[in-house]
């Protein structure tokens, strides 16, 4: 199976029945095609915020404290050296006692770098980076070189590579506790074109099978399951307890507002928990139909109402390579799908909302309303939703006179949404497309729209017609990206 067809395959198991799967797994492609997963732990901005933390705290007590140091290495030279056991003891007793008169003293020292103000110095930096990386600039002076270093290495919990091919000969294994792991790490391993199985523990199924067991039923299939029990569904409305992804309290209101009595109602209420879902939850939870003028638009949104209900220092890619977008420049060439295309401005605008869409290869912060290329078009950020597929640029080289095809770009999924707050937004000027690639996926730019919609209201223009009226004026309004 090669990489364009897939990377892998997410299985929901029990798990306590996840060392089964990887058994059956081993036993039927074989242990010679197969592997568990390695992976590396790196460090995260607010872990590197407490290592700074602690070693400036060592050094600061050194600074204006009591040295223990030489207390301990003084103890460590006696217990190696004096031979009579009395006075070994009594000479240890001595250093003991003094070395915790010195740690008494120095826990009295008010020093800049305790474990409550480094907490207080993380709360600030999840608020805004920036403005903590001001105010505690020889904290933070640190901080780039430690985050994201490797600082840890294990088994994926729930990754298993097959491989039509044997592993140790032509990627490498090695042994870890009787089991076979691979030598490359979840994203290499995908970069060579492995099938990685993601078994994910997921404890409601394992409610629910016991749960059968103790009524003395057989585990159903999903055909076997009457989907429209009206019991059933009047159960979950009523309780939310224990039901995956709606235990929330705010998930408990949407399910008796709404009242789902299918599938794709409880979607609804799915859609309307994410972050984006503020913009439409009001409208989908009274069961207003929001009207589309486009009849195949309207037939494809018949069964949600109407609604579309899907949910810094980025890195862009240019002829030098991946730069971080406030420092791209005029001149420099930027990919689009059509090739490389020439920045003809780059500027900072200000501080805007953004939202954070971390997929397979890393993750992209944006203004909300930027729009993104996924599998079903272009889709404003705030509406991509976790499962979406974005497309992701792969197999190009710096020859700005190269004409790349869309063929050189792969769909991957979206894993995870959040509201990442206020930051400071870049624009960049594209010349002729409007497009380009930033954190490796493929982004739109927002002021076209804007123009769109300015016509549309004060010249009372389709939005065909403002589209056609936009690119003839094209070359005085040029295309605006905003990116954090």
């Amino acid at each position: 199976m090669s990489k364009d067809r897939v990377e892998k395959i997410d299985v929901d198991v029990p798990d306590e029945y996840r060392q089964l799967v990887f058994d059956k797994i081993i036993n039927k492609i074989g242990r010679d095609k197969t592997a568990r997963v390695f992976a590396l732990g790196t460090n995260q901005s607010l872990g590197a915020i407490d290592d700074i933390g602690r070693a400036l705290d060592i050094r600061y007590k050194n600074e204006h404290g009591k040295p223990i140091k030489p207390l301990q290495l003084e103890k460590k030279r006696i217990l190696q050296t004096e031979k009579d056991k009395t006075i070994r003891q009594q000479k240890i007793k001595q250093i003991q006692e003094k070395i915790k008169e010195y740690e008494e003293y120095n826990k009295s020292l008010n020093s800049p770098y305790s474990l409550e103000i480094i907490s207080n110095v993380k709360d600030e930096f999840k608020i805004s980076p920036e403005e903590c990386q001001k105010k505690y600039p020889e904290i933070c002076y640190y901080l780039d070189g430690l985050v994201g270093v490797n600082i840890s290495q294990s088994v994926h919990p729930a990754g298993i590579v097959a491989s039509p091919i044997t592993l140790a000969d032509n990627y490498g294994t090695m042994i870890n506790d009787g089991e076979v792991v691979l030598q490359l790490n979840m994203d290499a391993a995908h970069e060579v074109g492995l099938i990685k199985y993601d078994l994910l523990g997921l404890k409601t199924i394992h409610v629910i099978e016991k749960a059968f067991q103790y009524i003395n039923k057989a585990y159903p299939r999903a055909y076997e399951i009457n989907w429209n029990d009206e019991e059933v569904w009047k159960d979950i409305s009523d309780d939310n307890t224990a039901i995956f992804q709606f235990e929330s309290n705010f998930a408990s209101q949407l399910l008796k507002q709404m009242h789902p009595n299918n599938i794709k109602d409880l979607s609804l209420v799915n859609a309307c928990i994410r972050p984006s879902g503020e913009s439409y939850r009001d409208k989908l939870t009274k069961h207003e139909v929001n009207y589309n003028a486009d009849e195949r638009v309207a037939d494809l949104l018949s069964d949600s109402y109407g609604f579309l209900c899907i949910e810094e220092n980025q890195l862009v890619n240019t002829q030098r390579g991946l730069v971080p977008i406030r420092e791209v420049v005029q001149g420099d060439y930027v990919l689009t799908r059509k090739g490389w295309n020439k920045v003809l401005e780059a500027r900072k605008t200000g501080v805007k909302d953004t939202v954070k869409i971390f997929y397979d290869k890393t993750s992209i912060q944006i203004t909300l309303n930027h729009k993104v290329l996924t599998g079903r078009g272009w889709k404003e950020a705030k509406d991509i939703s976790i499962g979406d597929t974005v497309a992701y640029r792969v197999n190009y080289n710096t020859d700005t006179s190269n004409h790349l095809l869309n063929t050189n770009i792969e769909w991957v999924k979206v894993q995870s949404i959040i509201r990442s707050g206020q930051a400071n937004v870049y624009d960049l000027t594209v010349e002729n497309e409007h497009e380009f690639t930033c954190q490796g996926i493929i982004v739109h730019n927002c002021y076209q729209e804007q123009q769109i919609k300015f016509m549309q209201q004060i010249c009372g223009l389709t939005g065909s017609q403002a589209d056609t009226v936009r690119r003839a004026i094209g070359e005085y309004l040029p295309p605006i990206l905003e990116i954090i």
